[in-house]
C-alpha cells in the first residue's frame, strides 16, 4: 500500500468552493459581546497535492463588536482564548498528550512514523486571500486606559484589501474607511508589507471634533474644548514607533477653548493652517513651511484675588517615578522646530483685570503680520512684524528679531504705541495713582534686547494733554505726589516727555518684566516731587528754601527777607500755571505762647491803668518795669485782682527773705524786686489756649496768601489755606508751604 501510494499520490481539487457563516453571536454573562450576521469565503480553490489553498474574496459585513479597553488589554481577548493556554491546563494537556503519545504508540506503532513526516512531505501550504472585504462593520470601545470609561464608536468602518499571500511574499494593498463617533471621518490608502512590518499609506482626517478629547485633556489642563474640527492631509510612512515620518498639512477650524476656572473664552479662531508639515520621528524634527491664523483671539484676565487664567491652566502632577521617567524621555526626545512662517490675520486679544474698582478692559484689534524663519536648530533669528489697533483706534506695532526656541532665547524688538487713550486705564490710574483721567493720549516707543539672558531697554513716552479728574479712595495708591509730578514735568504746551532706560537679569528670581519699566518710571516721578522748592528755586535762580516763611514769635507779619522768597515764588507759579500753592500756619508753643503772654499782659496794664494802646510802652518787661506810676498802679491792682490776695504781702515775703539772709535793701531795691515779682507772677497767670495759637497759625497763612495776592498780584484761585486751628502744626514759628497741582 505504501509503495503504490508513493507512485499514485492522492490528488484532490475544488473549485467555485464556498463557505459562509450566518448569524454569529457571542455572548458573557449575558452581555452581547460579537454579533456577525455574515462571514464567507467565496470561490475557494483548493489543490492538495501542490498543497495550494486561494480564496476569490472573503467578505464580512455589519460585524457589532462592544469592548472594554483597559491596563489590561481588550477584555474580549481572554474570553475567546482556549483554557489549555494557560499554565495549569497547558501542564495538565502536557502531561496527558505525553500519556496518549505512549499509549497509542504501543497500540500503533506505525503511526508513529507518519507523525514524523520526512522533508519530502514538509513542504509549506501556500494560501492566497485576491481580496478582503470588511462593510459597515460596528465597534463601540469604553476606553479606560488614559481616561474614565470614554465611549468611542467605530462605524461604518470598511476595509477592501487586494492580493494576500500566506508566505508575505509581497505588500498589501488596502483602502480604509470609518467614521469616529459620528464626528469626524478617517480614509486611508496604500500598502502594508507584513513582512517588513512597514507601512506607506495617503491618509485623511476630515471634521474630526476635537471636543471628544476633552476627557484626555481635563487631567493635565483646566480647559474646555468647546468647539473644535480638526482636519489633516498627508503621506505616513512608518516601520516601527520611532520610525514615523509624515509630510502633509493639517488645520484646526472653528476652535473655541474655555478656561475652567474663570469660566471665560481663553483662545478661539477661525481657522489655523499648518501648510507643507514633515514630521521625521527617527530625527525628532518637525518642519512647517507656515502656520496661519485667521481670526485668532485671545483672552487674558486677572481675577479679583489677582490670579489669572493663564497662570492656573495646567494642573500640577504627581513627582513619582514614572513622571520622572517620561519628563527624562521627553527631554531626550526634544523636537527640533523650524517654522518657515507664523501668520495672522484679523486677530485680536482682550484683557481684563478685574482686582480693579472699577475693572480694567481694554483690546488689541485688526492684529495682522508675521514672524518668519523660527527655529531652535539655527542661530539666526526670526523676523518680526505685526501690528494692529488699540481699542480700535490707536495704531501699535511690533518689529524686530527674536529667537525663543533656542536654549539661550534672544530679541532685539521694538514696540510702538500711538495716541492711546489714556481714560481707558482709569481703573489702574485711580488704584495706583489715585487719581482718574479726564483726558490725555498716551505714545510709548519700547526698545528691548534680551542677549545672554540679559535685558537691556530703552523707552521713550510722551504724555500729551494728560488731565486728571476726580480722586480715588484707593489703598493702593501710590505715596507720590501724583499731581505734583505732573505739574513738574508737564510743559507749557501741555506735553510730558521722559526717556526710560532699563536693565535686568533673567536669571535673578527677583526678575520681573513689569518691575522693572515700574521701577525706572518710579524713580523719574521720585526725583522730580522729592524736593520740589528746590526744583524751582534752582530754576528761577535764589538760594534760599522756599518751602517755608518765617515769623517773629507772636507775630504774624511778613518781614523783608521774606517777602524777597514769596517774590521767588510768584515767579515760579506764573511759569508754571498748573502749580498750586497750599498754605499752612505753624505755631513754636514755648515762644509763642510766652509772646501771646506778654501781649495779654500788656492789654490787661492798660485796662486797668486806663492807659491809650498807643502811649503803652513798646516793650514791657519784669526787669524794666516801671516801679511807680500809672503802670505800676495798675500792675499791683491786676496782681490783686487776678492772684486773688494783697500785693503787700509779696513785699512782706521779699523783706522776710531778705533779713533771712542777712541781705540789706534800701527802698528802691525792695521796690524794684517787688514789681518783678509781681510782673512774673501776673505773666505766668496767663492762659494761653490751643485756639489763640491756632489763631495764631491762621493769622500768619492769612498773611502770606494777602502778600501773594494783594503785593505780588497772583490768583487768589491758586493759593490755599490749609485749616491751622484744629491739630495745629508745632514745629516752628513760620507758614508752611507746600505745592500741588490743579
Amino acid at each position: 500500500m505504501s509503495e503504490a501510494s508513493v507512485e499514485h499520490p492522492f490528488i484532490l481539487t475544488t473549485s467555485q468552493g464556498q463557505f459562509a457563516l450566518k448569524d454569529i453571536l457571542f455572548t458573557h454573562e449575558n452581555r452581547p459581546l460579537i454579533s456577525l450576521p455574515l462571514f464567507a469565503a467565496e470561490d475557494i480553490t483548493l489543490d492538495l497535492s501542490q498543497q495550494q489553498l486561494q480564496i476569490s474574496r472573503i467578505y464580512s459585513e455589519k460585524l457589532t463588536l462592544d469592548g472594554h479597553v483597559s491596563a489590561a488589554g481588550l477584555d474580549l481577548a481572554p474570553l475567546f482564548i482556549p483554557n489549555f493556554i494557560s499554565t495549569e491546563t497547558k501542564e495538565a494537556a502536557d502531561t496527558q498528550k505525553t500519556e496518549t503519545n505512549t499509549t497509542t504508540s504501543t497500540a500503533a506503532p506505525k503511526l508513529a512514523a507518519l507523525d514524523e513526516p520526512s522533508v519530502e512531505t514538509a513542504s509549506t501550504w501556500s494560501a492566497i486571500i485576491d481580496k478582503l472585504e470588511l462593510k459597515e462593520f460596528d465597534i463601540k470601545l469604553t476606553e479606560n486606559l488614559a481616561s474614565d470609561n470614554t465611549q468611542w464608536q467605530i462605524s461604518p468602518l470598511n476595509l477592501t484589501t487586494g492580493k494576500i499571500y500566506s508566505d508575505l511574499r509581497s505588500p498589501v494593498q488596502y483602502q480604509l474607511d470609518l467614521a469616529i463617533n459620528s464626528a469626524g471621518q478617517f480614509n486611508a490608502s496604500g500598502e502594508l508589507d507584513l513582512k517588513q512590518q512597514s507601512i506607506e499609506s495617503k491618509i485623511s482626517l476630515e471634521d474630526f471634533s476635537l471636543p471628544q478629547l476633552q476627557a484626555y485633556l481635563a487631567p493635565y489642563l483646566n480647559i474646555q474644548l468647546e468647539q473644535g474640527r480638526l482636519d489633516v492631509h498627508g503621506v505616513v510612512k512608518a516601520s516601527s514607533v520611532d520610525d514615523l515620518v509624515f509630510s502633509g498639512d493639517a488645520a484646526i477650524n472653528e476652535l473655541f477653548v474655555k478656561d475652567t476656572i474663570q469660566n471665560k473664552a481663553l483662545l478661539k479662531w477661525q481657522s489655523m493652517t499648518l501648510s507643507q508639515l514633515n514630521l521625521n520621528q527617527s530625527k525628532h524634527l518637525l518642519s512647517i513651511d507656515a502656520i496661519d491664523f485667521v481670526k485668532p483671539y485671545s483672552r487674558l484676565i486677572i481675577a479679583e484675588d489677582k490670579t489669572t487664567n493663564i497662570g492656573g491652566l495646567v494642573i500640577e502632577q504627581a513627582n513619582d517615578e514614572a513622571n520622572q521617567e517620561k519628563l527624562v524621555k521627553s527631554e531626550q526626545d526634544k523636537l527640533q522646530i523650524v517654522i518657515g512662517k507664523l501668520g495672522f490675520t484679523q486677530g485680536s486679544t482682550f484683557f481684563a483685570d478685574n482686582s480693579l474698582t472699577p475693572n480694567f478692559a481694554a483690546s488689541i484689534e485688526q492684529l495682522e503680520g508675521q514672524v518668519s524663519q523660527l527655529s531652535s536648530t539655527s542661530t539666526s533669528p526670526a523676523k518680526v512684524d505685526i501690528k494692529g489697533k488699540i481699542d480700535k483706534y490707536a495704531p501699535v506695532t511690533l518689529n524686530g528679531e527674536i529667537n525663543p526656541l533656542v536654549e539661550m532665547p534672544y530679541l532685539d524688538l521694538a514696540l510702538k504705541f500711538a495716541n492711546v487713550e489714556l481714560t481707558s486705564v482709569n481703573p489702574y490710574s485711580g488704584t495706583y495713582a489715585g487719581y482718574y483721567i479726564d483726558k490725555g493720549q498716551l505714545s510709548l516707543d519700547l526698545n528691548y534686547q534680551l542677549e545672554e539672558n540679559k535685558l537691556q531697554g530703552s523707552n521713550h513716552m510722551v504724555v500729551d494733554q494728560l488731565t486728571l479728574g476726580e480722586r480715588s479712595d484707593s489703598s493702593l495708591a501710590t505715596s507720590l505726589p501724583v499731581t505734583l509730578a505732573i505739574a513738574l514735568l508737564q510743559d507749557r504746551h501741555g506735553v510730558i516727555d521722559l526717556g526710560l532706560d532699563v536693565s535686568g537679569d533673567l536669571d535673578s528670581p527677583e526678575f520681573s518684566f513689569g518691575g522693572i519699566i515700574l521701577t525706572a518710571f518710579t524713580n523719574v516721578i521720585t526725583k522730580a516731587v522729592t524736593a520740589p522748592f528746590s526744583l524751582l528755586s534752582g530754576i528761577f535762580g535764589d538760594s534760599d528754601a522756599l518751602d517755608s516763611i518765617a515769623f517773629g514769635s507772636g507775630l504774624a507779619e511778613i518781614s523783608d527777607s521774606e517777602a524777597d522768597k514769596l517774590e521767588t515764588l510768584t515767579k515760579a507759579l506764573t511759569e508754571r500755571p498748573k502749580l498750586t500753592l497750599s498754605v499752612e500756619g505753624a505755631i513754636d508753643p514755648i515762644s509763642d505762647s510766652q509772646e501771646l503772654k506778654m501781649r495779654m499782659l500788656t492789654e490787661k496794664l492798660a485796662q486797668f491803668g486806663k492807659i491809650a494802646p498807643d502811649v503803652m510802652p513798646r516793650k514791657l518787661s519784669a526787669s524794666q518795669f516801671p516801679t511807680q506810676g500809672p503802670l505800676s498802679d495798675a500792675l499791683i491792682s491786676l496782681y490783686e485782682n487776678e492772684i486773688g490776695s494783697k500785693a503787700d504781702e509779696i513785699k512782706a515775703q521779699i523783706m522776710a527773705k531778705n533779713e533771712q539772709e542777712e541781705t540789706l535793701l534800701d527802698d528802691e531795691e525792695l521796690n524794684i524786686q517787688w514789681h518783678i515779682a509781681l510782673y512774673n507772677l501776673v505773666l505766668n497767670h496767663q492762659e494761653v489756649d490751643e485756639l489763640m495759637l491756632g489763631d495764631l497759625a491762621t493769622e500768619r497763612a492769612l498773611a502770606v496768601k494777602a502778600h501773594l495776592v494783594d503785593i505780588n498780584k497772583l490768583e487768589p484761585s491758586r493759593i490755599f489755606l490749609l485749616d491751622s486751628r484744629i491739630d495745629t502744626n508745632q514745629g516752628a514759628q513760620e507758614a508752611i508751604l507746600t505745592l500741588g497741582a490743579e
